[in-house]
């Protein structure tokens, strides 16, 4: 069994490569399974290959399954992104 994390702040959850459950709830974004989806996007490009990525729209949340380090540094962007304030859009470019 894996460790489960529900909405911890990220300073909490481990700093190693262990592979943990995080579930976290939005508060301003909406979670969805559709492939074009910033989230979907955001996931598919910053997680390995490895990752479980989950979306439930009844409870507004999202479930990942990870390297604790991979999960913060993509929730860190997340977070960044559920906040109130302007209207923002993630935009990836490829270099």
């Amino acid at each position: 069994p894996l460790p489960i994390f529900i909405n911890t702040p990220l300073q909490e959850l481990p700093k190693n490569d262990e592979r943990i459950v995080y579930i976290y709830y939005l508060t301003n974004l909406k979670a969805s399974q559709e492939f074009d989806n910033q989230l979907n996007a955001l996931f598919k490009e910053l997680l390995p290959s490895d990752h479980i990525y989950k979306a439930d729209k009844n409870a507004n949340g999202i479930l990942l399954v990870a390297k604790s380090q991979d999960i913060r540094s993509v929730m860190e962007i997340v977070e960044a992104m559920d906040q109130t304030g302007f209207q923002e859009r993630l935009e990836m470019i490829r270099l």
